[in-house]
């Protein structure tokens, strides 16, 4: 299956209009358009991060075979 993706912004008069697609005319498509999403995929990416006891054991009391 190709893909192709695309941006296009939809007009006042509400029309859609994608130019200089990579397909033959009468190739049958299956069309899916979905609203871009704002804002960050990764909202933390980038922000800082500290360890505060990085060598200290994480759930020990949840091992059982530590007991």
């Amino acid at each position: 299956m190709d893909q192709y993706q695309i941006e296009a912004i939809v007009t006042d008069d509400g029309i859609l209009t994608l130019n200089n697609v990579p397909f033959h005319a009468g190739d049958k498509l299956e069309i899916t358009i979905r609203k871009k999403t704002i804002g960050k995929k990764y909202p933390l990416r980038g922000k800082p991060f500290t360890y505060n006891e990085p060598f200290m054991g994480i759930a020990d009391e949840d091992w059982e075979a530590l007991l």
